[in-house]
């Protein structure tokens, strides 16, 4: 599949992620909501969303699975802006940058996860995609 047109998908994606802070959430969206997360001891300040996007192949019967997390913006979700990160790739997955760099948390040297002061959805929605398909 030209990389052009998987973009374009992708992008959709985006778009519906900057609706869905305008709207309410459709029940696929909070099926997809997380609740708690393993070392976890604090209650988020945000919506947290994580599940697959689903981008039809070339060949039938080939569709691509896309992991995703979206985290909702501390400040005014309606309003803030979307970040879409991606950093994955074979051997580096985008989950390297939520969980040790621009997330709103990071894991400790017990496993438990701490807030990171330095996260960017204080003041962005922001959306991590994995990619390529297979990643995450």
């Amino acid at each position: 599949m030209p990389a052009v047109v998987t973009a374009a998908r992708l992008l959709v994606v985006l778009v519906a992620c900057t609706a869905a802070t305008k709207a309410e959430y459709t029940q696929a969206a909070l099926d997809d909501e997380i609740m708690d997360l393993p070392g976890l001891n604090y209650t988020l300040k945000y919506r947290h969303f994580s599940g697959y996007i689903d981008i039809p192949g070339i060949k039938p019967n080939a569709t691509k699975h896309v992991h995703y997390h979206f985290i909702e913006s501390e400040d005014d979700p309606t309003k803030d802006p979307v970040v879409w990160w991606t950093n994955g790739g074979p051997g580096c997955s985008g989950l390297l940058g939520l969980f040790t760099e621009q997330g709103p948390y990071k894991p400790n040297a017990e496993g438990v996860l701490v807030e990171n002061a330095y996260r960017w959805n204080k003041v962005a929605n922001m959306l991590f995609v994995e990619q390529p398909g297979m990643e995450g």
